[in-house]
């Protein structure tokens, strides 16, 4: 029998990325787990757990998963359609990230794949980048959005953000980054995963391919979870200052 300490945070979001990576190394050194799986939109979470491996001394090998070339985050649309119930709005670090972008100009954040100086920066420090689909939002997607089609691959998704987001981000990006071969599917790996941006969920995992998550011998498993949101809510402090506070 092993026990060991599980993480409640508040609520969600990027103010949660600093001890999420170092608890996520702590977890890995303890284990002797060698491998690093971080989903990064921009690639600044990533940077930063790169930071904290260097800084600690750590032989640990990082794999960055980030989504298909072309995206970005759109500051504009984001400011003008998102409403309450959207994380966005609701969790302080993420409209502040969006007020801020707008002031200084920049209304449209590259993903990590259209951004060549963080890819640079990451590949530099010896970063594995996997730059694919995210299996949440693959096909299946076009179908639900554009066609109004229920799938199991929503079913799937939506199962998952029971947990947390992260723990969604996480499980898909393990996925991503097993089939393109940057990690072993037969030793445990930690992920870690967020809420739009930055980091709030981390997990132990035995990985598999995306062909063989529900197969009994040699499918996915999650083993541990070290941390997570306690709720997917954000505190009303928080809702009163975004929705009947003035904005400027």
């Amino acid at each position: 029998m092993r026990r060991s300490w599980i993480v409640y945070f508040d609520r969600p979001g990027p103010a949660n990325t600093d001890e999420t990576v170092r608890l996520a190394v702590d977890r890995a050194l303890e284990l002797g787990i060698k491998h690093l799986v971080v989903a990064s939109l921009t690639g600044r979470s990533c940077l930063r757990l790169v930071e904290e491996v260097e800084r600690r001394g750590a032989d640990l090998s990082v794999v960055c998963v980030t989504f298909r070339a072309g995206g970005w985050i759109n500051v504009e649309r984001l400011l003008s359609e998102v409403g309450r119930g959207d994380t966005w709005v609701e969790i302080p670090e993420l409209y502040d990230y969006l007020l801020k972008s707008r002031e200084r100009g920049d209304l449209k954040i590259p993903y990590l794949a259209s951004n060549p100086a963080i890819m640079k920066a990451l590949e530099e420090r010896g970063v594995r980048i996997v730059i694919t689909t995210d299996l949440g939002m693959d096909i299946d997607s076009s179908l639900e959005v554009d066609l109004g089609i229920a799938t199991p691959r929503k079913l799937m998704s939506m199962m998952l953000l029971l947990f947390s987001s992260g723990m969604k981000v996480a499980f898909y990006a393990v996925l991503s980054a097993a089939d393109a071969g940057a990690i072993p599917v037969d030793r445990e790996v930690i992920a870690m995963g967020g809420t739009e941006l930055g980091l709030d969920t981390a997990i132990v995992v035995k990985p598999s391919y995306s062909d063989d998550v529900f197969n009994r011998f040699q499918g996915f498993e999650v083993r541990e979870i070290i941390c997570k949101p306690r709720s997917m809510m954000v505190g009303s402090e928080y809702l009163e200052r975004r929705y009947y506070a003035p904005r400027q």
